[in-house]
């Protein structure tokens, strides 16, 4: 049984930058395949900073292991402080809903991207053609606003 990751945390030495501590943490909690305790700790972490970095790494596990709730949280941890969404993570989010069904969700985030590149447009056209028995194209998809 691992040690508590609290403990684990609360014992580094103080001349460490936190930031960059729980970053390493997290990733390592991920790589060891505990994608639970990283997004545990992620979400109790307070108010110490996490670089746009780490958040993509943790939404890519969860699109990886089809974690669509742990996805939830970490996206819920963004909004609750204020973390500002580049159109990078909104992507890794789009991606995210999409990859595990939540079409509402991702077409809600879809149309936040202020510059939409081919990899959005790419995630709801493929995800959307997945979805539709009968291979034709969502028109609300379809629409270019």
């Amino acid at each position: 049984m691992h040690p508590p990751i609290s403990r684990c945390f609360t014992s580094l030495p103080r001349k460490h930058k936190p930031h960059l501590e729980i970053d390493k943490t997290l990733k390592s909690l991920c790589f060891s395949g505990r994608l639970s305790e990283a997004v545990d700790l992620l979400c109790s972490n307070g108010s110490s900073p996490v670089r746009p970095q780490t958040y993509s790494y943790l939404l890519q596990e969860c699109v990886n292991r089809k974690q669509l709730f742990l996805g939830q949280r970490i996206h819920g941890r963004m909004v609750t402080v204020g973390f500002p969404a580049d159109d990078y993570l909104t992507t890794k989010l789009l991606i995210l809903y999409s990859k595990n069904d939540d079409m509402d969700t991702a077409r809600k985030l879809f149309d936040r991207v202020p510059k939409r590149d081919r990899v959005p447009w790419n995630t709801m056209i493929r995800d959307s053609c997945e979805r539709d028995s009968t291979g034709a194209l969502s028109s609300s998809i379809m629409r270019c606003d």
